[in-house]
């Protein structure tokens, strides 16, 4: 049922369609599902219409968190791990959508062990796929290249069995800069996600495409981005793009026109803009300055990504420590940040500095 992977709605099979009536389907096929089932139906009802609700919006966070509880002490205690890892997956998620990292790294430990355990290995690969995405929303990129290391390798053998690591290894390619990489297993993606209807994973998908198209100039991103928010309204999927938060938060706050309704886009604009505040540093934002650097504040910056002291800078520039900190002031505002080692960090990933 979940493909061991951190849900249902997107396990074995795709639930998109099923979303739209959750709450009807769930009364009438709930006893089915469990008898046909066994054990791996045990807590599946709970879990999933708790997913559903999450991915809409349409859910409070107590329900949520209720019914994932629920659904994982149900299949704790007489279903199936792969079920349970649903559940602890789906309530990270929830914990890390509200701004709560540490709870969620915390769940995640917890159940770490419990597979360690259980010598449940066959779930470790999308637990750590599923960690590695939660390290790159926290800014925390250091184990990216350890992860890419054991990552499928989709030019020896595409296998669609391994599809969530395949979208995670997307992110860490963005995260990476290589976007000529990331796009190529895009593509690759977007072929099986149409040709077997993984609606979910192919929103999922066309989103990072998106920002990718956005990150490399090609304009295209505009129709990309429009296509899947058509297509997210339909089943009002609000977290598919949340999720993406500082990535994304531009695209949306450049995309003029649209025909997704105002209050879905607004929905969407809400959440997201929850995330790119919680986790900013997400994929390595790409900031846009609003103002252009003079050619003095070009060299200054150059000199600060030098490491070159106020004193040598005022020498170089031959101009007094008054004149450095007014430029310091308009740069630091240009370039959205707060001290010297921000203003460093955001020039070179603008590439205004190339050292």
């Amino acid at each position: 049922m979940t493909s061991n992977l951190p849900s249902i709605m997107n396990g074995g099979l795709d639930f998109c369609e099923w979303s739209r009536n959750d709450k009807e389907l769930a009364v009438l096929l709930k006893k089915p599902i469990e008898v046909v089932l066994g054990k791996y139906g045990v807590g599946l009802v709970n879990i999933a219409l708790a997913e559903s609700g999450f991915e809409k919006g349409t859910m409070d966070t107590y329900e949520v968190m209720t019914r994932l509880n629920t659904g994982y002490m149900m299949s704790d205690t007489g279903g199936k791990i792969e079920m349970s890892f649903a559940a602890i997956g789906l309530l990270a998620r929830l914990h890390l959508s509200r701004g709560q990292s540490r709870a969620a790294q915390r769940a995640i430990n917890s159940f770490r062990e419990k597979v360690i355990k259980e010598n449940a290995d066959w779930l470790i690969p999308n637990l750590d796929a599923m960690e590695i995405w939660m390290q790159l929303l926290t800014g925390k990129n250091e184990q990216v290249a350890v992860w890419m290391e054991k990552a499928p390798n989709e030019g020896v053998s595409f296998c669609c069995l391994e599809r969530y690591r395949y979208i995670q290894k997307v992110r860490c390619l963005i995260a990476m800069k290589a976007y000529g990489e990331a796009g190529s297993l895009v593509e690759r993606l977007n072929l099986y996600f149409t040709e077997y209807e993984r609606n979910y994973m192919w929103m999922e998908n066309q989103v990072l495409k998106a920002i990718i198209q956005y990150r490399i100039g090609n304009t295209e991103w505009k129709d990309t981005l429009e296509q899947v928010l058509i297509k997210m309204e339909k089943y009002h999927f609000v977290r598919i793009a949340a999720q993406e938060g500082a990535a994304i938060q531009p695209l949306l706050e450049e995309l003029e026109e649209t025909t997704v309704s105002e209050e879905y886009l607004n929905l969407i604009k809400q959440e997201v803009d929850k995330m790119a505040h919680y986790y900013p540093n997400y994929l390595g934002k790409e900031k846009k300055l609003k103002e252009p650097l003079t050619d003095m504040e070009m060299q200054i910056v150059k000199l600060l990504c030098e490491e070159q002291t106020s004193q040598q800078i005022c020498e170089i520039c031959g101009f007094t420590y008054s004149t450095l900190k007014f430029h310091n002031r308009n740069i630091y505002r240009k370039l959205g940040v707060k001290n010297r080692k921000e203003a460093e960090d955001v020039a070179k990933r603008l590439e205004i500095y190339e050292g």
